[in-house]
């Protein structure tokens, strides 16, 4: 980029437009001025006020009157139109009060871009004194949910740039619509605030940080160009950049110092050039200890002879850089990583310093490349050097690491075999302990049934010698009862006997006495009578018999009557005596028995 000499001539500056113009355009020969204070026609270096209107953005003809101008404002619209072959400002459009910095017509709608707003679509009555179905465009028509957005006409085209690409408007459906072309054209790029497409088919771009141009290849392809525009991407304002092309060598750029002549055909020679990076110093730091290594070491893209080696209380460590570009020095930018402890290369930055602390023990190689203001990539110059570990990491004592480890994992299994020993001692006592238990709860279980089964018989013997103790009983009484019987008879016989003074008469009384007597005494009864008595009584009479030898068979009847708890007068029948002389048997037993006057008999039978 250059400033053109070709003629000896200096701008001045035309009196009346001192502070900020928006646009200069030249319609029928005559060049109209939009400023901040209002608009102006400038002829013959002089500047003339046509509209006091604040804020000229712009100016386009009208569709349908030649002889017609639409301006937008700071507060909407105004019209211009041709009187006496000179450009007069006419009125302001009513009904719409928006800014309109950018402004084209399609058809009979006027669009207006609003940075802040959307896209406003209006259209004017017939006399263009009002504004009339104004309607805001935004993401509920198709448009992406981000602003801003900004339209263009390409190719007598009407196109929307956003965020997300270029967008067109389909009449028909009254909704926009990404176009697939320009799209693909601009791919990659961010939001688009102004396109310009020259007759070589050149598509000139400002984003809100850059400029740059895409040019069309002979195969039909289009390629961005940004570097040789990198130099005045600063100078520009963005959102208010202007461009003229004369022609396909000179182009010229409106920037916040002046105006710039871009010429393509100098600028390629100079963007295949690079600008190497060198080393200033690099610096290691301990406390207060500084190494520095010689500048004569450290730059070029190869190693040379051992590499630095330092210990590792030196793991702090700083690099200064620089690139000697003499044409453009502050446009340099750079890129560096330490390998070994990143791997990614940083971002693009001017930042000539870096510094890394705390850097552990190993191999590092600090790399560093510079790229100019056309975005030549220099090769990169490289730093390699070696942090030596502390001496807690050192082989040294990584060995008696490894030593006391081995001793920690011998002395774990032979603390873990005595435990397992240990355990298994355990166990087997308290499967020994749990064993014994079962063993003690199945003989008391064993004990428990015998005493149960025992418990059972018992049971059945109690019922059963309560039974036959019953029908013992019942027979007895029955005998009672019948010898009582007999006993009556008997005494009623006895007295017919003395009655009665006829001999054949007592003969046949004194035999049926003696039936009743032998009836009485009925030995097979008593015989029948001590077997029952010995199965309720478990053999009673052979103990007592044993005991006491001198028992006569009389006194142990009485004795198995006492044992049945039965009474005297019950008694005395049985043995055919009377009440008086059972108690005298009575007493002849129990002096047999040696019984002391304090024990009862009976007692005494029953406990026996």
């Amino acid at each position: 980029m250059r400033n053109s000499a070709e003629e000896d001539k200096k701008f001045t500056l035309v009196p009346g437009t001192e502070g900020q113009v928006w646009c200069l355009k030249v319609f029928d020969n005559e060049l109209l001025c939009g400023h901040n204070t209002g608009s102006f026609s400038i002829q013959d270096g002089k500047a003339t006020k046509i509209s006091s209107l604040p804020g000229y953005w712009t100016f386009i003809r009208h569709n349908s009157n030649s002889d017609t101008l639409i301006a937008g404002t700071y507060n909407g619209l105004a019209i211009f139109t041709k009187k006496f072959g000179k450009w007069t400002f006419t009125h302001e459009v009513k009904g719409f009060k928006e800014s309109s910095r950018t402004i084209l017509e399609q058809g009979h709608t006027i669009w207006i871009s609003h940075g802040y707003r959307g896209i406003f679509s209006i259209e004017l009555n017939p006399d263009l004194t009002r504004a009339q179905n104004v309607r805001l465009y935004k993401s509920s028509n198709g448009l992406p949910e981000n602003l801003p957005y900004n339209i263009h006409k390409i190719d007598q085209q009407f196109n929307v740039s956003t965020n997300d690409g270029l967008y067109r408007y389909d009449d028909m459906a009254d909704r926009f619509y990404k176009d697939p072309k320009y799209t693909e054209i601009f791919k990659g790029l961010p939001y688009i605030d102004k396109i310009t497409k020259d007759k070589w088919n050149n598509y000139w771009f400002f984003t809100n940080n850059q400029m740059g141009v895409i040019k069309e290849t002979r195969e039909g392809k289009y390629v961005t160009e940004l570097t040789p525009f990198f130099r005045i991407n600063s100078l520009l304002l963005p959102s208010f950049e202007h461009i003229f092309i004369q022609d396909s060598n000179n182009v010229f750029i409106g920037s916040q110092q002046g105006l710039i002549h871009f010429s393509p055909r100098f600028n390629r020679s100079r963007q295949q050039q690079s600008d190497p990076a060198y080393f200033r110093d690099v610096r290691f730091v301990s406390g207060d200890s500084v190494l520095h290594i010689p500048v004569a070491e450290l730059n070029g893209d190869k190693v040379s002879g051992p590499k630095p080696t330092l210990p590792y209380r030196f793991n702090e460590v700083s690099f200064q850089f620089t690139s000697p570009s003499y044409e453009y020095p502050g446009s340099i930018q750079f890129s560096y990583r330490l390998r070994g402890y990143e791997e990614e290369w940083s971002s693009w930055g001017a930042e000539s310093f870096k510094e890394y602390t705390n850097l552990k023990e190993g191999d590092y190689t600090f790399e560093v490349k510079s790229k100019n203001i056309f975005g030549v990539e220099s090769n990169a110059v490289i730093f390699p050097f070696h942090i030596r570990p502390p001496m807690h990491r050192s082989q040294l004592a990584m060995a008696f690491y490894i030593l006391l480890l081995l001793l920690f994992f011998v002395g774990n299994i032979v603390f873990v075999k005595r435990g397992i020993k240990k355990a298994r001692l355990s166990e087997m006592l308290k499967r020994k302990k749990q064993l014994e238990e079962q063993a003690q709860a199945f003989r008391e279980k064993s004990l428990m049934s015998e005493k149960e089964i025992i418990h059972l018989k018992n049971e059945a013997l109690s019922t059963e010698m309560n039974h036959k103790n019953k029908e013992l009983a019942n027979a007895t009484l029955n005998l009672v009862h019948k010898n009582k019987i007999l006993t009556d008879i008997k005494e009623q016989f006895s007295l017919l006997y003395h009655e009665n003074e006829e001999s054949e008469r007592k003969h046949q009384i004194s035999q049926l006495i003696r039936k009743i007597n032998k009836e009485i005494k009925n030995e097979q009864y008593q015989k029948v009578f001590n077997s029952y008595f010995d199965e309720v009584h478990s053999d009673f009479v052979n103990r007592l018999k044993a005991a006491y030898p001198g028992l006569t068979p009389r006194e142990l009847r009485l004795s198995a009557y006492l044992r049945m708890n039965l009474s005297s007068k019950e008694i005395a029948p049985l043995m055919n005596i009377s009440v008086r002389g059972l108690e005298i048997s009575r007493y002849r037993l129990r002096k047999k028995l040696n019984l002391d006057h304090t024990i009862n008999l009976t007692d005494f039978i029953m406990s026996f």
